[in-house]
């Protein structure tokens, strides 16, 4: 049980690091159109979006990643819950 409980706290350090990360994103995306915005020239402004539309492209893609490793830390605490349950219920405790 005790290995099932340092499993869940790295699950939340990893997901407060996740947060972390998507509010970066958001920041690096705002930024992008910001910046977009002050271009005088609309090719240049066209660029500016487009890049930042690639990172966030790029950050949606990293953040559904993150997920998927948690997700499967998650199915894998389940698992091992469970199999401790089974585990005390042969013992007879």
């Amino acid at each position: 049980m005790e290995n099932i409980i340092i499993d869940m706290k790295h699950m939340i350090y990893d997901l407060k690091r996740m947060e972390s990360s998507v509010y970066a994103d958001r920041e690096d995306t705002s930024r992008a159109l910001f910046n977009g915005n002050e271009e005088d020239i609309w090719e240049k402004t066209a660029k500016a979006y487009e890049n930042g539309l690639i990172d966030a492209q790029d950050a949606l893609e990293r953040a559904a990643e993150n997920l998927r490793l948690i997700q499967g830390c998650m199915e894998y605490l389940i698992d091992a819950i469970e199999y401790a349950e089974l585990s005390n219920k042969v013992q007879g405790k």
